[in-house]
């Protein structure tokens, strides 16, 4: 690894996706001179042995730069030119001056394992973190690369050998491209296992993106993971769910204080889960993965109550855990005669619970409604092996109209649950009853690489005669338009300049490690030490 390069999560607040860090904390991204707005040329080479236009390459990597840009208020700018002279348009990963996509079946040396979609290699200057250059290759040597999202296969039985969607896989890397590393959150594009729908930013995209390129004033949440009787602990994972937005918006690493920090969060009100990291150690900043280590069978748990965020604000948490492994949540175990009461609270319901699969299933009491309620229940988001049912009934068990929807299961020939449960109208008391079933690993991003083993479920909801609710994704729909300059590229460096100080970031990718095991996207990285530019 280059001297003086770290790649961590530190103690310092730090967007919910992971970024690249020197040492310092100096965050790696692309900058502008004299304070201007950063300018990214992208080259594209398009030859490839899955027979896709040069029209359906450019078209992907173009709009997987507009959601980013989007995300960011267009805190950047760039270019695309389109090509196949390798003078111009080189298919390497060399520190040339060119930032380049290009594909695996016209670089020999790109030294992709079998089981990654896509990687991406970093040049940056080590003394500022400011990306010098950033090359993207796709494979289509191990996989076949289809511009249509319905041919997609993102199946059981691991990726290696399936169709992938182009732009699932470029939008992830261009993250990679702008300084993002990997997040927890299943349903962002920066997750390291390939799955559909990385096209559209989550929420941990769009916080770890403004935080990167255009910092706000907005909410810092931070705290501590402690496991008893061993103290403070690293690489614990930290979740945090949204009561408004009702899913999983943000997650974070604890450092090596076993402190987190995730900033940018919006105001309103927030469940916050820890537990160890259930993952590949390949899949943890680099700083963490190196000394990854649990002390025992740790737990997983629920920060106690609600965690109140004001526009601007702060908030601090203090998690403990045992070393006695399962979770650490109440069980659902309540009866149609004896249900478990969910009082509302301000207006909106949560909390979290212990499921049992194959049983008969849970009931709890909502009292006193007046008007609608709405209700989520996260389990498959959550990693949960378990998929979940709810229905709504009266006081005698009776079934009550209600929506059930599951906003999660139209991904492509996937079959993943979370579930909503919706009426209106409510004047008094009424029992949700939840019935579990087992979720096979194969249906989860990462199969059972990131799978808890322990059937939970966390209830997120609001009532009211009028229930405003945020949409669960932030992805930008604003997107802008764009014509390429025409012309001969340009490079995003000068190969002339000077040369001490270069430095080469770990490179990251959405694939596999190559351990043999079949999975959707263990994380492998690859440290090349390059200090001095070639071409």
């Amino acid at each position: 690894m280059v001297s003086g390069l770290l790649l961590s999560i530190l103690s310092s607040p730090a967007p919910a996706t992971s970024t690249t860090q020197l040492g310092d904390g100096t965050e790696v991204r692309w900058t502008g001179a004299g304070g201007a707005r950063p300018y990214l040329p992208i080259v594209i080479n398009p030859s490839n042995a899955s027979g896709l236009s040069g029209h359906e390459v450019e078209a992907a990597v173009v709009e997987g730069l507009l959601s980013w840009q989007a995300a960011t208020g267009r805190s950047f700018a760039f270019d695309v030119w389109v090509g196949t002279e390798e003078l111009w348009y080189p298919t390497s990963q060399e520190m040339d001056g060119y930032s380049t996509v290009h594909f695996a079946s016209r670089d020999p040396e790109a030294g992709l394992t079998g089981g990654q979609a896509g990687y991406t290699d970093l040049f940056y200057d080590t003394t500022t973190g400011s990306i010098l250059e950033a090359d993207i290759v796709l494979n289509d040597v191990s996989f076949f690369m289809t511009a249509d999202p319905a041919a997609a296969t993102y199946a059981d039985e691991g990726l290696l050998g399936k169709t992938l969607y182009l732009g699932d896989v470029v939008t992830h890397e261009l993250g990679h491209l702008l300084g993002l590393g990997h997040t927890g959150v299943s349903s962002s594009t920066m997750f390291p296992g390939a799955w559909s729908e990385q096209t559209s930013l989550g929420c941990d995209d769009v916080l770890g993106i403004r935080e990167l390129y255009s910092p706000s004033d907005q909410g810092v949440l931070s705290g501590t993971v402690t496991i008893d009787r061993m103290g403070r602990w690293a690489a614990m994972e930290v979740s945090v769910v949204s009561l408004d937005r009702r899913t999983v918006v943000a997650a974070a690493f604890t450092d090596d204080n076993g402190q987190f920090a995730i900033r940018g969060l919006e105001s309103g009100r927030y469940l916050v889960m820890a537990g160890p990291y259930l993952g590949d150690p390949a899949g943890l900043p680099a700083q963490l993965a190196e000394d990854f280590a649990l002390p025992c069978d740790v737990s997983r748990g629920l920060a106690p109550g609600v965690v109140e965020l004001a526009s601007g604000g702060g908030a601090t948490v203090a998690l403990t855990l045992e070393c006695q492994g399962g979770i650490e949540l109440l069980d659902a175990r309540g009866t149609l005669e004896s249900p478990t009461v969910l009082e509302p609270g301000e207006g909106q319901l949560a909390g979290g619970y212990r499921v049992e699969t194959g049983a008969e299933g849970a009931w709890f009491l909502i009292p006193g409604i007046e008007g609608n309620l709405s209700i989520d229940v996260l389990s498959f988001s959550m990693f949960s092996p378990a998929r979940v049912e709810a229905q709504l009934t009266d006081l005698d068990g009776i079934p009550l109209s209600a929506r059930i929807t599951h906003p999660l299961e139209d991904r492509g020939d996937t079959s993943v649950w979370d579930t909503r449960l919706e009426a209106f109208g409510i004047d008094g008391d009424v029992l949700l009853h939840l019935e579990s079933y087992f979720m096979p690993s194969a249906s989860y991003p990462g199969n059972a690489t990131f799978l808890d083993p322990n059937s939970f479920a966390l209830i997120v909801g609001a009532v009211g005669e009028e229930l405003w609710e945020a949409p669960a994704g932030c992805a930008p729909s604003d997107l802008s338009t764009y014509s390429t300059p025409g012309g001969y590229p340009a490079r995003s460096w000068q190969p002339a300049a000077a040369t001490e100080g270069r430095g080469c970031a770990v490179g990251v990718g959405t694939g596999g490690s190559g351990l043999g095991v079949s999975l959707f996207g263990l994380l492998a990285y690859r440290r090349r030490r390059i200090l001095t530019p070639r071409g």
